[in-house]
């Protein structure tokens, strides 16, 4: 938790953008001014709406698409899947706890121009063991995720 250092009232007046020199959000309001730290980085700014009483502690979380590619967000916001494309992302890392690492990257079809999101799964394990936890994962993705944004999602795999 971190407590705001001025009272910022229940009404917000502006909310000024990320100053990437300091890392942080300036928050204008009636009550005054507050700082709020944030994570984000000028290429990827944090969007942060804080509605609080005066001298309420407030938690700030950093967005969960600060640890996507800017092009896979942009790209995401662009098509409206950003939720779905985070959910297939987390949903591969719950399928996959022993992953040696699950990436997402958007990928284009050089010949034909398609494009899509792809979460890319990097495991050691048996092909069959595998194989269960990817159909596994697939039968997940297509129970939580609409039909419309798996178009745009790939989930793929490197076997080591």
């Amino acid at each position: 938790m971190s407590a705001l250092s001025d009272p910022v009232s229940h009404r917000m007046e502006q909310l000024a953008p990320p100053n990437p020199q300091y890392g942080e959000i300036v928050l204008e309001g009636v009550g005054g001014q507050s700082r709020v730290k944030f994570s984000g980085s000028p290429a990827m700014p944090a969007i942060v709406i804080i509605i609080a009483s005066p001298g309420t502690q407030v938690q700030v979380v950093e967005p969960r698409y600060n640890s996507l590619p800017a092009e896979v967000v942009a790209y995401s916001e662009n098509h409206r899947i950003l939720p779905e494309v985070l959910r297939a992302f987390e949903l591969a890392k719950q399928h996959f706890p022993t992953a040696e690492k699950v990436s997402v990257r958007f990928a284009r079809e050089a010949d034909t121009g398609s494009e899509w999101v792809e979460v890319k799964v990097k495991i050691e394990a048996e092909v069959t063991e595998f194989l269960d936890k990817y159909d596994q994962c697939m039968r997940e993705w297509e129970k939580s995720i609409p039909a419309e944004a798996l178009d745009f999602l790939c989930l793929t795999y490197h076997l080591i």
